[in-house]
C-alpha cells in the first residue's frame, strides 16, 4: 500500500495510499444507503458540530459499526485529519440513528469526491 517514488524535487519519498479500502467503504455504503444517491462533500464532518444521542431505536447498528470500523482503520493510517469526524461517528456504535446515518453518508462522500487524493508522503526532512 505504499511505494517510492521521487517529488517534484527530486527527492526520494514513500507515498502511502489505500485506494482498495476507499472503494471499498464507498461501495459498502453505497448498497446499504438508500436514501438516493450519495452527495459529495468536501469536510468528512461538519465544523464544529458534535452529534447528539439518538435516543430511538438503532437503525442498522451491525452495518453502521461495520463501514465506521474501516473508516477509522482508514483513518489511524492515512488520514488524521479526518479523525474528529471519524471519533464523532464511532461515539454512536450503539445505537445510530438517522443524523448519525447522514452523518456517516457525509463523510463517504467526502471518500468519495477526494478518493485519488487520499494518501500519505513521507519524506526525509531537509535539515537534520
Amino acid at each position: 500500500w505504499y511505494e517510492e517514488q521521487e517529488d517534484k524535487n527530486k527527492n526520494k519519498c514513500i507515498i502511502a495510499t489505500m485506494k482498495d479500502t476507499v472503494q471499498n467503504i464507498i461501495a459498502t455504503f453505497e448498497n446499504h444507503y438508500t436514501r438516493g444517491q450519495l452527495q459529495e462533500s468536501n469536510t468528512p464532518g461538519k465544523p464544529g458540530n458534535t452529534m447528539a444521542k439518538n435516543e430511538e431505536p438503532a437503525i442498522d447498528a451491525e452495518k453502521y459499526r461495520k463501514i465506521v470500523g474501516k473508516i477509522m482503520y482508514l483513518v489511524c493510517k492515512l488520514m488524521p485529519e479526518a479523525a474528529n469526524a471519524a471519533r464523532d461517528l464511532a461515539r454512536h456504535f450503539t445505537n445510530p440513528g438517522p443524523e448519525q446515518w447522514k452523518e456517516l453518508a457525509r463523510f463517504v462522500g467526502y471518500l468519495k469526491k477526494h478518493q485519488d487524493d487520499i494518501k500519505l508522503t513521507i519524506r526525509k526532512p531537509s535539515e537534520l
